[in-house]
């Protein structure tokens, strides 16, 4: 069966109501910029939008971060990637950056991603699904790196690897959300 989308965004299409606006937000890995061409079968239904990616690339710097990108982090409501083509998010993705103005984010799903840099969901919606299914980095070190800072009752699924990664303990990033009422699924 041939896979028509596989990359979903909710409540962005006001503002990210392009293709071109799309491939802004990803980059090749290893730093290629993303084309036009690279986002498929874009398509704008209703408040969301849902395209075709079946490059392997990561999410830019601060993407959806409410300090550079206000517009996007206040309407983002979901980001799944299906696909798993994205393999990295860079640092403060869904970052809010305004105490008490929370983005909107609702749950996140990257089946691909395997490294994930600091600060990516510092500040953001309490009660966020986020599902990082073979993850093998978090934040770039063991020890916090601020990737879940001041966010309340997030619900994480992550590789069981990550439950003893240091010295015995979790993952540093993931003791820091469990201290804020995190509940940490292993797979």
């Amino acid at each position: 069966m041939v896979t028509s989308h596989n990359v979903f965004l909710g409540g962005v299409s006001s503002n990210l109501d392009t293709a071109t606006k799309m491939a802004a937000k990803l980059t090749k890995i290893g730093g290629a910029p993303f084309t036009v061409s690279d986002v498929q079968n874009f398509e704008i239904v209703g408040s969301n939008i849902k395209c075709l990616i079946e490059v392997d690339h990561e999410l830019i710097l601060s993407a959806f971060n409410a300090g550079v990108n206000p517009t996007d982090a206040q309407l983002i409501t979901y980001y799944r990637d299906t696909g798993g083509y994205c393999k990295h998010i860079n640092p403060n993705a869904f970052r809010e950056n305004s105490p008490g103005t929370p983005t909107t984010l609702l749950d996140v799903s990257f089946p691909g991603v395997t490294t994930i840099d600091s600060g990516v969901f510092t500040r953001d919606r309490d009660e966020t699904i986020i599902s990082l299914p073979v993850v093998t980095s978090l934040g770039g070190t063991t020890g916090n790196d601020v990737l879940f800072a001041n966010s309340l009752n997030l619900d994480i699924t992550v590789p069981v690897a990550l439950e003893t990664i240091m010295g015995g303990s979790p993952d540093g990033d993931l003791t820091d959300a469990i201290s804020r009422g995190a509940t940490v699924t292993y797979i």
